[in-house]
């Protein structure tokens, strides 16, 4: 499935401001947006749209570089400068010789567009600027929480990614000249890079060593070069690794194809220097983020917030996470579900295979859930054989289909065939709920999942109540 079509399966539409004083422009954007589902807001006035984003928290800024009596360059500056604003994403729009005239686009911005923009590539770019907000939120949310679990239990907290890291590409070229040609180009900004002919080479070099962005030739002597891009996206740890596609030819079927599989650029030879360095090092500033949060992500595991046995959360640090969930809902004015799940006749199957077979129960149910939710998504023990999750932007019919998810997994977990008829197969029961329609704030959503939960078990388990 694309890129763009994934986005009308979200039920939260996130927020775009456009600062643009050129309004045929702004409006064509606006209108491309908006069939996408996003609420847009325009603005020509530097100052009203800096008061608009720290009062309105929009998920996305969409800024021109050449706005008249106040740079646009400038404004992102201070958008970035902002506690409130600085982790929105911003494209700069701009012509092709405003471009190549600039130094400093880097600084302060997180995607470029070269104008006119083309529809394709301007939803590409917002919907991976869109995922990057949700990461950036999320790393803020865990960094907050996981600061006060350190400074409370002495657990030593994650380094930071250094900025003087040197970064490792992968270049998939089979043309002498324009391997060199880019090689050059990299090596003078101090990348490592590795250089490789055909796609069956790429693709055991990317199996055995994790590169932290790959530029791939579309036409290759053995394979095409969006197949090897769909076979490394496949790929587990390459989920979010920046991936630019360098082609011979105009092609601009070629080029809509691969944006719309998620491709983070497409460049046509011969390529502005300038102008690729200056996207890698955008792509490099979002992969970042990601590993930041990834980062944090695997120090909680050995930390104190997580519990032992289902390598799940805690209750505690759930509680915590939401709490800063809701508040950023409240923000945003989006939605979550919440999830609370409990295994049936656990205390009879406890009794009947001892504690030890129930514990072995538990960590491969924890298991099921980890791989029926999302990296956005947190789930922890809540209490015994009762588990929780969080699903932020998430309205409770999609939430219900992730639980029932849940409950056909649970059927593959083998029981001794001796057991009552009762026992014969696990089976969970389930209540959801929805914030903010359903609940005001984090207690009052407990309860109410509580209380579907309650429901389920009471007219008569392995059911899901909403």
């Amino acid at each position: 499935m694309s890129t763009l079509s994934n986005r009308k399966d979200l039920n939260y539409h996130p927020k775009v401001l456009i600062i643009d004083i050129d309004e045929t422009n702004a409006k064509l954007i606006a209108e491309i947006l908006e069939s996408e589902n996003y609420r847009v807001q325009i603005t020509i006035n530097c100052q009203k749209a800096l008061a608009h984003a720290q009062q309105h928290q929009p998920d996305l800024i969409i800024l021109d570089s050449m706005i008249p009596s106040y740079n646009g360059l400038k404004v992102a500056q201070v958008l970035k400068n902002t506690p409130e604003t600085k982790n929105i994403p911003i494209i700069i729009t701009t012509d092709l010789d405003s471009y190549s005239a600039k130094q400093d686009f880097n600084n302060n911005t997180d995607e470029i567009l070269i104008k006119p923009v083309n529809p394709i590539e301007l939803l590409t770019r917002v919907n991976t600027m869109f995922k990057l907000k949700i990461y950036r939120d999320q790393l803020e949310i865990r960094k907050n929480i996981e600061c006060n679990f350190t400074n409370k239990d002495g657990i030593v907290k994650t380094k930071s990614i250094s900025s003087d890291t040197r970064n490792h590409f992968l270049l998939i070229e089979d043309n002498s000249t324009k391997k060199s040609l880019i090689f050059n180009m990299l090596n003078q900004e101090q990348f490592i890079v590795t250089l490789t002919n055909t796609g069956e080479q790429a693709i055991a070099l990317v199996h055995n060593k994790l590169f932290d962005l790959i530029i791939i030739n579309t036409v290759l002597p053995d394979m095409d070069g969006l197949d090897i891009y769909k076979i490394i996206k496949r790929i587990d740890l390459y989920q979010y690794i920046p991936i630019i596609f360098v082609s011979n030819t105009n092609d601009y079927q070629l080029k809509l194809a691969c944006l719309e599989y998620g491709a983070d650029d497409f460049f046509i030879n011969p390529i502005n220097n300038k102008e690729f360095i200056a996207k890698i090092n955008l792509l490099l500033k979002k992969k970042t983020y990601t590993d930041q949060l990834y980062d944090n992500y695997q120090a909680a595991i050995n930390s104190a917030i997580k519990d032992g046995l289902t390598n799940l959360f805690k209750r505690s640090y759930f509680i915590r996470c939401l709490d800063h969930e809701i508040k950023r809902t409240l923000r945003t004015m989006g939605c979550l579900s919440l999830m609370i799940i409990d295994i049936d006749n656990f205390k009879a199957i406890n009794d009947h295979l001892g504690h030890l077979a129930g514990d072995a129960i538990l960590y491969e149910f924890g298991k099921i859930i980890l791989n029926n939710i999302r990296d956005i998504d947190q789930a922890a023990r809540y209490g015994g054989e009762e588990f929780i999750i969080l699903l932020p932007n998430t309205k409770k019919e999609k939430a219900l289909l992730i639980a029932q998810r849940i409950q056909s997994a649970l059927l593959e977990i083998p029981l001794p065939s001796n057991l009552p008829s009762i026992l014969n197969k696990l089976t969970v029961s389930i209540g959801i709920a929805e914030f903010p329609c359903c609940a005001t704030s984090s207690s009052e959503l407990l309860n109410k999942a509580d209380l579907m939960l309650y429901q389920a078990k009471k007219t008569g388990k392995n059911k899901v109540c909403l």
